[in-house]
C-alpha cells in the first residue's frame, strides 16, 4: 500500500522507472520531486509531471506552481488533488518568505543548494548555491547577482521610501507658526537652506505676483503684518510646487466651520482660568 501523498511513477515496458533513476532527480527535501522528474538527463530546465505526464519549463518550481494551480506562469495539473495542490502552496509560500530572491531568475529550486562537509549529497533548496553560469540564454538570465531579504520582511520600492523621508522631515520641521514666531520675535532671522539658494530675482518675482493680488483684488496693504498672513505664506512654502489653493466654497462653507471649531478650542482652554482671573469677551 503506497503511503499518503505519494504517487507510483509509470514505468516503460521494459520496466524502466525514470523517478528511480538517479541522473533524473535531485536528493532533496523538496516535496516537488515526489511528483516529478528531469525530462532530459542533463537538461534542469524541463520536469515532466509524473501525474498527466505534462513537460514543464522553470525547474522544480514551476512543477510546483503546476501542481498547485492559480499560477499565470502555468496551468493546473488535471490529475493533481486537494491534498497535494495544498502541499505545494504551502511548501511555495514559506519558500517565498525565507529565500533569497534571484534578480532576472526563473527561480529553480534545484539549483539552490550548497555542499556541505567533506562528500556529503546536495542538501534542500533552501540553500544557496552561487552559481557562475557560462553561456546561454538560460544561464545568462540565472547570473548569480541576488539579493537577501530578511524574513517576513517586505521589500522596500521607492515610493515607500520617498514616503518615509518625507515623513521624518515633517518631523524634524518646524511648524510654520514656530518659524513666523522665531521670525517676529527678533529683527534679525536665520536664512535657510532652501531660501539661501534662491536668487534674488527669484523672489522679486514672488512679490511682484503677491503685490499684483493685493492691487487687484482691494486688499489693505497693512494686512502683510499680520501674523496670519505670514504663517499663510509659510504653509504654503513647505507644502511646495504644484499646491492647489481652495475654492471659494471651501472658504465659505467647511473651512470656515473648521476655523469657528478651533476658535471653540482656543475659547475654552482659557474659560478653565476664567475663575481665578476674571475676563473681558471683546469682539469686532
Amino acid at each position: 500500500m503506497e503511503s499518503a501523498g505519494s504517487v507510483a511513477a509509470p514505468t516503460n515496458a521494459d520496466g524502466y522507472d525514470p523517478m528511480a533513476d538517479p541522473k533524473r532527480r535531485t536528493k532533496s527535501n523538496d516535496p516537488g520531486w515526489k511528483y516529478g522528474y528531469w525530462t532530459e538527463i542533463g537538461n534542469r530546465d524541463k520536469v515532466t509531471c509524473i501525474l498527466c505526464k505534462t513537460v514543464t519549463t522553470g525547474g522544480i518550481k514551476r512543477l510546483k506552481e503546476h501542481l498547485a494551480g492559480g499560477y499565470a506562469d502555468t496551468t493546473m495539473c488535471s490529475q493533481t488533488t486537494t491534498e497535494i495542490r495544498k502541499e505545494m502552496k504551502a511548501y511555495l509560500d514559506k519558500n517565498k518568505r525565507n529565500r533569497p530572491i534571484f534578480i532576472d531568475d526563473d527561480d529553480n529550486d534545484d539549483r539552490q543548494q550548497q555542499q556541505r562537509g567533506r562528500g556529503q549529497e546536495q542538501q534542500d533548496s533552501e540553500e544557496v548555491e552561487v552559481v557562475h553560469p557560462s553561456s546561454g540564454t538560460a544561464a545568462k538570465r540565472r547570473r548569480a547577482t541576488f539579493q537577501y531579504r530578511t524574513a517576513g520582511q517586505p521589500s522596500k520600492t521607492p515610493t515607500s521610501t520617498a514616503k518615509e523621508v518625507g515623513k521624518v522631515a515633517t518631523m524634524l520641521r518646524r511648524t510654520p507658526e514656530q518659524v513666523v514666531d522665531d521670525r517676529r520675535s527678533s529683527s534679525a532671522h536665520q536664512t535657510t537652506i532652501e531660501a539661501s539658494i534662491k536668487s534674488k530675482a527669484d523672489r522679486e518675482y514672488v512679490n511682484k505676483q503677491w503685490a499684483l493680488w493685493f492691487y487687484e483684488c482691494g486688499v489693505p496693504f497693512n494686512t502683510i503684518n499680520s501674523r496670519q498672513f505670514q504663517i499663510a505664506c509659510e504653509a504654503t512654502a513647505q507644502y511646495g510646487s504644484g499646491y492647489v489653493p481652495h475654492t471659494m466654497h471651501e472658504v465659505r462653507e467647511p473651512l470656515l466651520r473648521e476655523c469657528v471649531k478651533d476658535v471653540s478650542s482656543m475659547r475654552a482652554a482659557h474659560e478653565l482660568a476664567w475663575k481665578n482671573y476674571g475676563c473681558t469677551l471683546m469682539s469686532d
